[in-house]
């Protein structure tokens, strides 16, 4: 049995998300016609809530759904949103997953403003939260799995900040739960300075690389940046270098964030209704 083909509209929306929503919201108070995909799958499905938030030859698209029917816009809105990819470290995936690794400080750290310690796991991509962590906790360390020379890298960089020191030892795991608090722990092997032990800290802040999820357009050439985060775009609409193609929130710009991306989706929308004109 033949999949049905659905009517041309003016603009599909691939993605759910802020970004998407807005722009879907935007079009709409346009009174443009507009489908929009999701498969409600988010990037931030397992934080309860969000901080920093004001509560193509023809030139035509085709998206095929779940059920293999095919729908067709003159416009295409990409608001997919991007993978985190986590490193390879016993127990991070499940204190990423618990909210006790913080990508943002931003975002996140306020709420434990006064706690004991913070852990920055810099080993696996340097960070420069180290300052900004230490106006939350007590006592930041900085973990480099090892690396005398990301040690030193970091000592130079916090060097007049009393608060923040840096541990060389191997990290051997992330554990969600490691104290009578419930506060998440680092387990660290022994080195030539120091024993083998299992740290405990309120939070720890590490940002893991993202891959834009666009595996499925590829035939459409959609350009990239160079480190595969996000769709190339130009401002102020966001389009790609698909005509008539545009990217919106986390997969369409380096700066991820929910309110970043319900204003970018705005935007787009003012930009795909001009397009249509």
């Amino acid at each position: 049995m033949s999949k049905a083909v659905h009517p041309l509209v003016e603009t599909l929306i691939i993605g759910g998300g802020p970004a998407g929503l807005a722009t879907a919201l935007g079009l709409a108070r346009a009174r443009r016609q507009v489908i929009l995909f999701d498969s409600g799958k988010y990037r931030n499905w397992h934080v309860s809530h969000m901080h920093n938030v004001s509560t193509n030859a023809d030139g035509i698209f085709e998206a095929t759904d779940a059920a293999g029917e095919t729908w067709r816009g003159k416009t295409l809105v990409l608001a997919t949103g991007v993978t985190d990819n986590m490193p390879d470290l016993p127990g991070y995936k499940e204190c990423w997953e618990s909210c006790k690794i913080y990508h943002c400080l931003y975002c996140h750290g306020y709420e434990d403003s006064d706690c004991a310690s913070a852990g920055i796991i810099a080993a696996f991509g340097l960070t420069s939260d180290a300052h900004l962590a230490a106006q939350f906790a007590g006592k930041v360390v900085v973990y480099t799995n090892g690396s005398e020379e990301l040690a030193q890298q970091v000592q130079e960089l916090v060097k007049n900040n009393p608060k923040i020191t840096t541990d060389t030892r191997p990290i051997e795991a992330l554990i969600k739960e490691s104290d009578a608090d419930g506060e998440p722990g680092i387990k660290l092997g022994a080195s030539d300075s120091a024993p083998a032990e299992t740290v405990s800290h309120r939070f720890f802040v590490h940002a893991p690389d993202a891959l834009a999820n666009v595996s499925f357009a590829k035939s459409l050439g959609l350009e990239l940046s160079p480190n595969g985060a996000e769709i190339k775009t130009t401002a102020p609409f966001n389009a790609t270098n698909v005509p008539g193609c545009y990217a919106v929130g986390d997969v369409g710009s380096p700066l991820k964030a929910v309110s970043q991306a319900m204003a970018l989706g705005s935007v787009a929308a003012a930009g795909v209704t001009t397009n249509l004109f």
